[in-house]
């Protein structure tokens, strides 16, 4: 879920946190990315929900999900971006290649490419100057 859990109506909040556990296999993940608002002080429409990285934890763990992973970048950052920042153009070209590497390689290279993903995940970016988290969960 990458900027699309602050989009969500807040009174849907806990059905949807609900549906994603039910949609999710037994050690199923979910990889979440969305901008810290609340630390970069824009709270601008059509962002409809806040969050602090703390209270993102607490949200999936009341709901059943086990935290794997969790950081956030870019605190006290300046809130500008910059459509020609090289970090944005290596982005789009890491997702050519993940759609490269998803159509032409073996089955067995992708649980090897899965876990080195999540530590790319984790690790690397976001592209932006905006203050953001990022937080693994697994059902």
């Amino acid at each position: 879920m990458s900027h699309s859990l602050e989009h969500i109506i807040p009174n849907h909040l806990t059905q949807v946190i609900k549906s994603f556990y039910n949609a999710l296999s037994e050690g199923g993940k979910i990889f979440i990315e969305i901008p810290n608002d609340i630390e970069a002080e824009t709270f601008t429409m059509p962002h409809t929900l806040f969050f602090k990285k703390e209270g993102l934890i607490k949200l999936f763990k009341d709901h059943k999900f086990k935290i794997i992973a969790v950081s956030d970048f870019n605190k006290k950052q300046p809130v500008t971006d910059n459509p020609n920042n090289p970090k944005e153009k290596l982005s789009n070209f890491f997702s050519k290649v993940r759609q490269l590497i998803k159509k032409f390689i073996p089955n067995f290279f992708l649980e090897f490419i899965r876990l080195s993903m999540i530590r790319i995940f984790i690790n690397n970016g976001p592209y932006t100057q905006r203050p953001t988290i990022r937080m693994i969960v697994e059902k």
